[in-house]
């Protein structure tokens, strides 16, 4: 039984360790993936990793292993043994419960610590940078936001240009969680730099002696410690004569959660704070963190205090809103909630509908669990059981993927190549399977844009937009089979693309064109 992996980048910073890799035996598919660590100090910690994450770079490479598809596993922690030298073995558990490991002696190689950070001991650097600050610049600006691509990030991306264009100056704090590493960015008509350091609180009495004009909250996903930046944002803010503006893109002020997704990963419907409590102590994070929250009581406790603090909480949809209305129940003055949604770029041309037999069901994206994988899934393992004349193409990547004749991800992607993806892979229709609530959704922009019939889940600001759009389908039961009667019944109606003929859908093996729950 041979078993194949690579380790693609691993991070250190302190306790705190993140990274990813790949790993499948040719014999059997694994249930679970842990890693070993054997440190110096004696200590053997076990930890175990998300597994099962689509890689259809190794099934590229390993086309004949049916097991490589969902070969992906991801690791986050923070421990107290010292991590330095440790020896790290590759376990991976059976579905028949027994083992196969192997040793990693080349785990370390891939270290994002070879890449140049600003330690402790080199504050000459650091200096260097912030002199280089024109002490009497045009109106500065701090942008603090995340790394990891998305929308957010091109908000900020177009924030950050109309700022610069102005003839302002910029400061740009993103922390990186591929190298657990802050990177600082300045900007202005003259110059760019930038600069990585491996602790914040290096970073701390530098921008305290820079004078700011505004202080624009992007997002703070991924940052390991939410306390800690947000005691650091109050304290910019108090006393001071600059504008405070949270951008909300995310629901990480009413949940560490930020996707609202719980242990099971279902939307958690925002339930009672002792079930908040339960799901914070089983949830594994994503992320590393320095500290958690002692529980859900505590965690929004923290953010009431900044959220108090902004000038401007800007929301994206009216849904986004009322949640937040929801949770702090009017604690937070409504004078400072501003909703604006997001303008669309345009596209160079629109796409239309000209799906034809198997009818293709259209999802644009990176897709994760919260945007509804498991949903895709299990629809198209519900469109080979009942034999459907359907099939699933999803124009970018997908987490728990299983490639079949009725599914399909094209993988990565950028945005001017989505009208002819969707021609060339003749799509009649989209789908937004996302199981809990956007608060925007630029996919759904896009669809629109497009003039493409699009159907979505009744959740957020995805279901607020899709049901005043004219091309608009709304589903009320977050489910597969659910999903696909929608799907099925609006096919029937011909209202998803003009050269379908009007009628169920009907097979030797479904002669009634239902699907069984």
């Amino acid at each position: 039984m041979a078993l194949h992996y690579a380790i693609d980048s691993v991070a250190v910073n302190g306790r705190m360790l993140f990274g990813w890799g790949w790993c499948f035996s040719d014999q059997a598919a694994h249930a679970e993936v842990q890693l070993k660590l054997e440190c110096t100090d004696g200590s053997v910690v076990w930890l175990k990793c998300q597994s099962h994450i689509t890689r259809v770079d190794v099934l590229t490479s390993y086309p004949s292993s049916r097991h490589s598809v969902g070969s992906g596993f991801r690791f986050s922690t923070t421990l107290n043994s010292n991590l330095v030298n440790a020896k790290v073995s590759l376990y991976l558990m059976m579905h028949d419960g027994g083992w196969e490991n192997i040793s990693m002696p080349d785990f370390w190689l891939t270290s994002q610590n070879g890449k140049k950070l600003t330690g402790k001991n080199n504050k000459r650097e650091l200096c260097d940078f912030f002199e280089g600050i024109p002490s009497k610049a045009t109106p500065l600006s701090l942008l603090i936001d995340h790394a990891m691509g998305g929308g957010a990030n091109i908000v900020s991306e177009r924030w950050s240009r109309n700022w610069l264009g102005a003839g302002n100056a910029l400061l740009s704090l993103r922390f990186h969680a591929s190298r657990l590493a802050y990177e600082l960015q300045y900007h202005d008509v003259q110059q760019s730099r930038s600069i990585f350091v491996a602790d914040f609180k290096q970073l701390v009495p530098f921008i305290d002696r820079t004078p700011l004009a505004a202080i624009e909250v992007n997002s703070l996903v991924s940052y390991p410690d939410i306390c800690g930046i947000l005691k650091f944002i109050i304290r910019q803010k108090t006393g001071k004569a600059l504008s405070l503006k949270y951008h909300v893109h995310d629901f990480h002020a009413l949940c560490n959660s930020w996707s609202l997704l719980n242990q099971h990963d279902d939307f958690c419907e925002l339930p009672a704070p002792s079930v908040c409590n339960k799901c914070m102590a089983s949830r594994a994070e994503i992320f590393p963190v320095v500290r958690d929250p002692t529980g859900i009581k505590d965690w929004r406790s923290q953010w009431k205090k900044f959220l108090a603090t902004c000038d401007t909480i800007q929301f994206f949809s009216d849904s986004s809103r009322l949640m937040f209305e929801r949770v702090y129940k009017g604690t937070l003055p409504s004078g400072k909630f501003l909703v604006t949604p997001h303008k669309s770029l345009p596209f160079p041309k629109e796409s239309h509908p000209v799906s034809g037999s198997p009818f293709v069901i259209g999802v644009v994206g990176n897709i994760s669990i919260a945007k509804g994988a498991n949903i895709l899934r299990d629809m198209a393992r519900l469109i080979l059981k009942e034999q459907l004349p359907l099939k699933i193409v999803v124009i970018g990547n997908v987490e728990t993927y299983e490639p079949s004749a009725a599914y399909f991800s094209t993988g990565s992607y950028v945005r001017e190549q989505l009208p002819g993806l969707l021609e060339k892979h003749d799509v009649g229709i989209c789908f937004l399977p996302s199981i809990c609530p956007e608060t925007f959704s630029f996919v759904a922009s896009e669809v629109m844009q497009l003039q493409l019939p699009l159907v979505c889940f009744n959740l957020g600001a995805q279901a607020e937009r899709v049901g005043a759009y004219d091309r608009g389908f709304i589903i009320d039961e977050p489910t597969a089979e659910s999903a696909l009667r929608r799907i099925l019944k609006i096919i029937e109606d011909g209202q998803a693309a003009s050269d379908i003929i009007p009628g169920p859908i009907k097979t030797e093996n479904n002669p009634a064109g239902v699907i069984e729950a």
